[in-house]
């Protein structure tokens, strides 16, 4: 199928156009109406040309929802949407603000959409000018989760616009192939004697030659012999077993007719274990291949996961989908394509000459001998020669390169580009010239023999070398395509990807860089004693450089020099230049370095650099990662505490990374607040209004602060810079020497031209200062005047004064030679008295956090929050091995985030204050938990009475009153009355000795946040009840805060959280209080069942379960009698048989949240 927005056949060439793509492709023309393609699957087609006005194009996405099938019917919609999704679809022209992707996105979200794989080109409209033009995707298709399960291959290709403006799509299903499965071993072919036998065989062939060689012969022997059985192939076991069955059935059925019959009752006992031995078998290959034990351990809902693999389904065909664009290509014309690419590219027709750079690098020994690597096994390991050569990669890797060495880590090298360019964008440096080049295939294309040369120049021993070489020579490939292994061919250059090898022999590669520029006299960017020509991380290259002709035809010269050297090849066409303003010879640099793509900024590592300050625009891709992450299927398929960790663990770490090179701007801090928060509460990150119960401040605490313990932004920044602080003083480093040469101290005064990051460092350093101390060593860059090394204070606090006739701009360690102070001539001799008190200590780290010399992320984070207070309530919150579901819903109701009638009516939202379940007391959280008769029955019906009699001892109620008294009745002075007798009236069943020591709770009216429960002098007496004999037991903690906490709070989840408000509030619980009445009265009638019964039904009830709990995620009707059947069964099981806790409690919520659904 295509569309194409053509903008009318006015014209011949259109008419024409359109004829070529319809000849080009095939097509059919369609005109309104229905096709019947023989047996094809049905879908719905939707073509959309939306209007340039944003209010019509609203009602185009509303009238949608109308349009939208099932979820399981395929749909698609194609054509023109006038407005594309994110920010980062456009170039050229003003930027796009998020609040215009707002309908769209909502459109895609609401209806379960996303975008459908497409190959060619990204942007489908063009402004046709050559001054100031905008390049925009408007064009695209979308498909629902039907479509993706019916049309795993299919994607869409944009093609040349030809005479319109809009690019023509060409949907297509995709090349339908026979799908090759890889060999795989099988664990129930051991049960054949047939394997035993072609094992023994293969391994009683004699040994000629290398042992690791014959080994690997007789598997590939064994392997064909495997292959020509029948058994090898689960598709014979499983007709086996189809013949297995219909014998069985047979001879039952002559049974019926003769029972004594021997004969008969022999063949049917002999049938009876041929077919147990053939299903276990068949259920062996099942656990191998589907991972049982791994979906029993992982996420009880694995909707997100496959919805993860069908959104990469279609990616990985993605390469084939590029070159079937052609109809008349087959899939062996693409096969025989590919193999020929990759052979041309791991065989190069000129291998590089490892001896053109001789002279370049030193010849000797640079790895220490005494560090010389030894092995200790004749094994070529790739692991172990890794795990030798990591050590020593600090001491043969210059520092400038980052990637894959140990101690060093990317976003230093970010922090330290990006403070170099506002040094030289404030004029500091006007005549520098900032380039990032690009390595073509850099993995790929690397000459093994200058590689081998280049690790007996280090100074590896001959025999280490060889090892290597063993490695990476004789490497034979093949393609992967579609689990198919297609072609196999040998290569002469590159290392393999995913080899835990290949990471360090590139970086030694890459060094060679290192050594050009230093043997070259480029010259590149010089402060005082700091000078800096490059940075690296793997093959990501950064330069820096004074900006003149004859210093750009050095760097010429030495990327010519090492790509005739490496084979790694500069490719200029994606390479990019930035300048500062009021160069003149821009156009002969470029010239000189033939790159002409001339830009503001350069994204380096993922983050925006440039000479002057970022602009909004600037953090667009951030913005858009964020909402990409957030937006879709992973919000659909997510719970709370799904959202939870996906923030936590993922959005977190995406704006972390950004922080270290960049200071965030506030409109994108309060864009991300907002996102976030609507994104956890209510699965949903657009712009719609929300009520919000917690501050997303609240919610960035700790949990020992009765946060969710996700960091805050300004956290992140604040421990960022500690650890910055830390690294400028103990990690000698590109970074820690530009900024001790240009800054000295982060205790100094900033400059006003200082970049926002170091202003924020020093903001940091001065509020932290206390924790900071500093210890003398030999080689400490203390600066003399700023730092406080001097009994925590500075010298000038020291002595009252600055001191005279000293520079202010030097450090202690010019004074130090060995463990010696030595003193100029003119030195005070005050300061002399001063400093021979001191000690020197040996190299080691001078800067100490709070007196220890390791630190952990954890402890600036600590230290942050250390003015928040603590909370006493969060162990029983999130005690070990929680469920995490549960602590969080607990969470809500402590942090007064549920839409309980009180809290909405401190919002002004008029809603009935009356308790809707009970109709007496006022509606707070303390009396839906604590208070509610009608809660406490449906506890007493869902829960064993084992359980019941140990919520009401001493034990549980002394919790109850001691988390009244800290949390101030959940929240400050909320109504709560637990008496004795209450409870009385609810169990008058129990005997008084059960609750010993307990008289009269009561209730005095206080101010919020003193003790809201007052109890008698005797009732918690070291004599009767301590502390260990309260909470000794976890047994009585889960129960109050699983079975209370979460069951009841999962009763009340679609009111509280959902806010059912105004005059449906009511109707709407009476109807919940009615259907559960009518279902615990057939509970009752149902538990009578005996329990020998129910255990002969488990495998089915949970099977029956696991389709309620779908039923539930899709919101089904169907079935749903049978559904509700089921699972009551299930909860009177697991009490009469007195299964886990947790079990029960599973079984419970799933029941409630069904009824509320149904309900709803």
């Amino acid at each position: 199928m295509a569309a194409w927005n053509i903008r009318g056949f006015n014209h011949p060439d259109k008419v024409l156009s359109c004829k070529r793509l319809i000849k080009s492709f095939r097509l059919n023309l369609v005109i309104s109406g229905i096709i019947w393609v023989a047996d094809k699957p049905l879908l719905q087609l939707s073509a959309i040309y939306a209007s340039n006005n944003s209010l019509d194009r609203k009602e185009l996405w509303n009238s949608l929802a109308h349009l939208a099938p099932k979820p399981d019917f395929p749909w698609v919609l194609i054509g023109d949407f006038n407005c594309c999704r994110y920010a980062s679809e456009k170039l050229g022209g003003n930027p796009i603000s998020h609040h215009a992707l707002f309908d769209l996105n909502n459109m895609i979200f609401s209806n379960s959409l996303v975008d459908l794989h497409s190959v060619g080109f990204k942007f489908t409209w063009f402004n046709q000018r050559s001054i100031n033009p905008i390049h925009i995707k408007l064009d695209r298709v979308l498909v629902n989760v039907g479509w993706q399960n019916k049309f795993p291959n299919s994607y869409c290709s944009i093609q040349s616009p030809s005479c319109s403006d809009h690019c023509p799509i060409i949907l297509n299903s995709g090349i339908s192939v026979k799908v090759y499965h890889s060999f795989l071993f099988k664990n129930y072919w051991t049960n054949f004697d047939s394997y035993w036998a072609a094992l023994l065989e293969v391994l009683s062939l004699p040994c000629s030659g290398n042992p690791i060689s014959h080994f690997s012969n007789c598997l590939g022997l064994l392997k064909d012999k495997v292959k020509s059985e029948d058994w090898s192939s689960s598709s014979c076991i499983s007709r086996h077993l189809d013949v297995l069955h219909d014998n069985h059935a047979n001879l039952l059925s002559k049974l019926q007719v003769d029972p004594y019959n021997l004969n008969l009752n022999h063949s049917f006992k002999v049938s009876t274990l041929e077919l147990a031995k053939f299903n276990s078998m068949h259920a062996s290959w099942i656990v191998q291949r589907a991972k049982v034990n791994w979906i029993r351990n992982g996420e009880d809902d694995l909707k997100f996961l496959f919805a993860k693999i069908r959104t990469r389904r279609g990616c990985s065909n993605s390469m084939v989908n590029l070159f079937a664009n052609n109809p008349t290509s087959s899939r062996a014309d693409v096969v025989i394509s590919l193999i020929q690419y990759y052979q041309r590219l791991y065989n190069p027709s000129s291998p590089p000459s490892p001896n053109a750079t001789q002279a370049c690098f030193p010849s000797g020994t640079l790895l220490p001998q005494d560090e010389a690597i030894r092995m200790t096994s004749l094994v070529l390991d790739e692991e172990v020669i890794a795990d030798r050569l990591k050590p020593v990669m600090p001491l043969i890797v210059m520092d400038n390169q980052a990637g894959f060495v140990k101690s060093r880590v990317s976003t230093d090298n970010i922090l330290l580009a990006s403070d170099i360019l506002t040094y030289a964008g404030k004029g500091r440096g006007s005549n520098i010239f900032c380039a990032k080049l690009d390595i073509k295939k850099a993995f790929d294309s690397v000459s093994r023999e200058f590689l081998l040369s280049r690790l007996s120049q280090k100074g590896f021993p001959s025999l280490f070398v060889n090892w290597i070489k063993a490695c990476i020579s004789g490497v034979n490939f093949s393609i992967l395509l579609n689990g198919a292994l297609e072609g196999f061919f040998p290569s002469s250059a590159g290392l393999r990807q995913g080899c835990p090898l290949s990471p360090y022999l590139f970086c030694l590669v890459m060094d060679a860089i290192s050594n050009f520029l230093e043997c070259s006299g480029f010259k590149g960017i010089s402060v005082d004693n700091f000078s800096l020509t490059h940075l690296l991380y793997a093959d990501d290259v950064l330069i820096f450089g004074e900006a003149s002709i004859e210093n750009c035809n050095k760097l010429a010269i030495v990327l010519r020099d090492f790509a005739n050297s490496t084979g790694l090849y500069v490719n200029y066409d994606k390479s990019a230049i930035m300048l500062t303003k009021n160069q003149r010879n821009v156009q002969a640099i470029c010239q000189s370095l033939s790159i002409f793509n001339i830009v503001n900024k350069i994204n380096y590592l993922g983050i925006p650099l440039s000479f002057y300050k970022l602009k909004i625009e600037d953090f667009l891709p951030l913005l858009d990662s964020i909402n990409k992450k957030m937006n879709g299927w992973k919000a659909n398929l997510l719970s709370l505490a799904g959202r939870l960790q996906y923030i936590k663990f993922t959005i977190q770490n995406t704006i972390a990374y950004w922080i270290r090179g960049s200071i965030l701007p506030k409109i994108v801090y309060k864009h991300f607040k907002k996102a976030s928060s609507r994104f956890l509460f209510f699965g949903d990150s657009t712009y719609a209004k929300k009520l919000h119960m917690v501050s997303w401040d609240r919610i960035c605490r700790p949990k020992y602060n009765g946060g969710l313990g996700i960091p805050s932004i300004a956290a992140l920044q604040f421990s960022y810079s500690c650890s910055v602080i830390h690294i400028m003083y103990n990690t000698p480093s590109p970074l820690s020497n530009w900024l001790i040469c240009y800054h000295k101290s982060p205790w100094k005064p900033p400059r006003a031209s200082d970049s926002k990051i170091w202003k924020l460092i020093c903001n940091t350093a001065m509020a932290v200062k206390h924790c900071f101390t500093f210890s003398i060593t030999q080689q400490a860059p203390i600066h003399f005047i700023w730092d406080h090394w001097c009994n925590n204070q500075t010298i000038s606090e020291f002595l009252g004064g600055n001191p005279d006739g000293i520079s202010h701009d030097f450090c202690l360690n010019e004074l130090i030679i060995g463990t010696q102070w030595v003193f100029p001539n003119h030195f005070p001799s005050n300061l002399k008295n001063v400093l021979a008190g001191i000690n020197i200590g040996d190299n080691g780290h001078c800067l100490m956090w709070k007196n220890r010399s390791t630190y952990k992320f954890k402890n600036f984070m600590d230290e942050y929050y250390s003015d928040l207070p603590s909370c006493s309530w969060f162990k029983l919150v999130w005690p070990k091995r929680n469920i995490l579901k549960h602590s969080v819903f607990v969470w809500m109701a402590l942090a007064g985030g549920l839409k309980t009638a009180d809290a909405l009516q401190t919002r002004n939202i008029l809603v009935p204050a009356t308790c809707n379940l009970c109709h007496a007391c006022n509606e707070t959280v303390s009396h839906l938990f604590f208070e509610c008769d009608y809660s406490y029955t449906v506890i007493t019906s869902l829960m064993p009475g084992i359980w019941l009699r140990k919520l009401q001892n001493g034990k549980t109620l002394w919790l109850i009153w001691n988390c009244c008294n800290v949390v101030g009745c959940f929240y400050g002075g909320s109504h709560m009355f637990i008496t004795m007798r209450r409870d009385h009236a609810r169990t008058p069943d129990l005997d008084n000795d059960e609750a010993p020591g307990f008289g009269s709770l009561g209730w005095p009216l206080g101010q919020p946040g003193t003790s809201v429960i007052a109890a008698n002098s005797n009732l918690f007496s070291k004599s009767s009840y301590g502390w260990k004999n309260v909470i000794g037991s976890s047994f009585f903690l889960q129960p109050f805060f699983k079975a209370v906490m979460v069951l009841i709070l999962k009763l009340l989840m679609f009111i509280l959280l959902e806010g059912v408000i105004g005059g449906r509030r009511r109707d709407f619980v009476g109807a919940c209080r009615d259907k559960i009445d009518k279902t615990l009265s057939q509970l009752t009638d149902s538990s009578e069942k005996s329990a020998q019964a129910l255990l002969k039904e488990d495998v089915i009830l949970w099977r029956r379960t696991e389709q309620s709990v779908r039923f539930l995620v899709c919101g089904r009707e169907r079935s749903a009698r049978e559904s509700n059947r089921w699972m009551a069964r299930g909860i009177v099981r697991a009490s009469s048989l007195g299964a886990s806790r947790f079990q029960t409690d599973c079984l419970s919520d799933v029941y409630v949240c069904r009824l509320m659904l149904q309900v709803a």
